[in-house]
């Protein structure tokens, strides 16, 4: 496909906002509002997909001169006083300059803020839908990202009315994980303040169902109190960021860690949230096993669990409750199964077998080094690769691991103590911070619980 390199024209009154660390994390999103069609080039159009790999790209798409596959429409009468509708390939408010000098425009403009806050995190995007915007043209987005001959790392959308299309490409590629919008606009106790529940019959592992929206900042990147010029603020679901959260664990040094907590799950760019859920909201939300945010003073706002949609009545184990979990399973699995793949059809042999042996082992044990597993084994030997085995044509490789825990809940213990008592800590964690002249020894404990659910002293 031929490059197409295009100048960001600054006077367009778009500021670019920085990016955090690039990841080699991949997410696919669905256009049900005409991305593709609206900023996709006539290769990308040609292909079904576009690729954009970075905020800067995005937002050059946006001051682009190529042709794309929108169309104005009029309509214009026979001789006979019949009605047609005539097309004309433009964009509304295009000019020799940009293709959308104004920003984002509807019916798509809800779409762009949830890639572009996505892709603010450092990952990079793959959006498929229809190819250009005349009415009956048929949507393949579905299609296209389930066969898309790539790794996905995950699938978002900002429309929890698609959430079980999401859900089932997810399913369908089995490589990937579904990250979710739940709506929440007031207090739980309302049950229509809440959209996009999920029910146990599509919740699984690779479910990540993440509640509320955050007002951010428009494509001028200022807003004034009062100031009409000014941009009004921009309210997008928080999945996009939940999915931002796993490309930016993917870049650092941890990135088989969870993308829930003060650093890892910082939510960027809000000016404020919708709405905080309360205590009594979080509790509702967690038993459907939908993931919140939290706001702490200094802190700012945090993606603050990581529950994947698994059910206890489900036959994967408990450990698959927990989205670093299933993220290092999928990573593993992807990983492993594209470098065993060249192995398809040598001989069946001890040096084959010692070879699919010796080439899974650096993975996991490069996991072990980040931390993503504990322990591991590999097996592929006469063992679980018998005569009936090597006769029918095929060959068993056994990997187990254990993937490491997060931590779920603190719990601090308090002890004052007086006199002649000793403070020394086992550990080696003691101190000395002045001089106490009680002459009686008393002490008094107390305990504190920090969950992510919870109140209490939370780090």
């Amino acid at each position: 496909m031929t490059d197409i390199t295009v100048d960001l024209n600054t006077s367009e009154g778009y500021i670019v906002p920085a990016a955090e660390t690039s990841s080699d994390w991949m997410a696919a999103f669905p256009s049900y509002g005409g991305l593709l069609a609206a900023l996709g080039t006539p290769d990308e159009r040609s292909q079904g997909y576009m690729i954009i790999n970075s905020v800067t790209d995005w937002y050059a798409r946006l001051s682009s001169t190529y042709e794309t596959g929108w169309f104005t429409q009029d309509i214009e009468y026979t001789t006979d006083g019949q009605e047609i509708i005539v097309y004309t390939n433009e964009t509304p408010n295009g000019t020799d300059d940009a293709n959308w000098p104004n920003g984002p425009e509807d019916p798509w403009k809800d779409e762009w803020w949830a890639v572009h806050n996505y892709l603010r995190y450092g990952g990079s995007c793959v959006i498929s839908g229809t190819v250009d915007n005349k009415e009956g043209t048929a949507n393949h987005a579905i299609s296209v990202i389930v066969n898309l001959p790539r790794t996905v790392n995950c699938v978002f959308t900002n429309n929890y009315s698609y959430n079980q299309i999401i859900i089932n490409i997810a399913n369908s590629r089995s490589d990937c994980i579904a990250v979710c919008p739940v709506i929440i606009t007031g207090p739980s106790s309302n049950s229509n303040n809440i959209k996009g529940l999920p029910d146990s019959q599509t919740t699984s592992k690779i479910t990540f169902h993440m509640a509320g929206q955050k007002l951010h900042l428009g494509t001028s990147q200022t807003y004034t109190i009062g100031d009409s010029t000014s941009d009004a603020l921009i309210t997008t679901p928080l999945a996009s960021d939940a999915a931002g959260c796993m490309a930016r664990v993917r870049a650092s040094s941890s990135p088989y860690a969870s993308p829930a907590g003060i650093d890892q799950g910082r939510i960027l760019d809000v000016v404020r949230m919708e709405y905080i859920p309360t205590k009594a909201d979080i509790s509702l939300l967690n038993a459907s096993n939908v993931n919140t945010i939290r706001v702490f003073q200094g802190s700012g706002t945090s993606l603050f669990s990581d529950m994947t949609g698994r059910l206890n009545s489900d036959s994967d184990p408990e450990i698959f409750k927990y989205i670093n979990v299933t993220l290092t399973y999928l990573h593993l699995n992807t990983t492993i199964s594209e470098i065993i793949r060249p192995y398809l059809f040598k001989n069946n042999n001890t040096s084959t077998r010692s070879a699919v042996v010796n080439t899974i082992i650096p993975v996991l044990r490069n996991a072990v080094a980040a931390g993503g597993l504990t322990e591991y084994s590999v097996v592929c030997d006469e063992t679980n690769n018998p005569e009936t085995v090597v006769n029918s044509n095929g060959l068993v490789v056994d990997v187990s691991f254990k993937p490491t825990r997060s931590i779920q809940n603190i719990t601090l213990k308090f002890t004052a103590k007086s006199g002649s008592q000793s403070v020394a800590a086992p550990g080696g964690g003691g101190g000395v911070g002045g001089v106490s002249t009680a002459a009686t020894a008393t002490s008094t404990t107390t305990t504190s619980t920090s969950t992510p659910t919870t109140g209490g002293s939370s780090y």
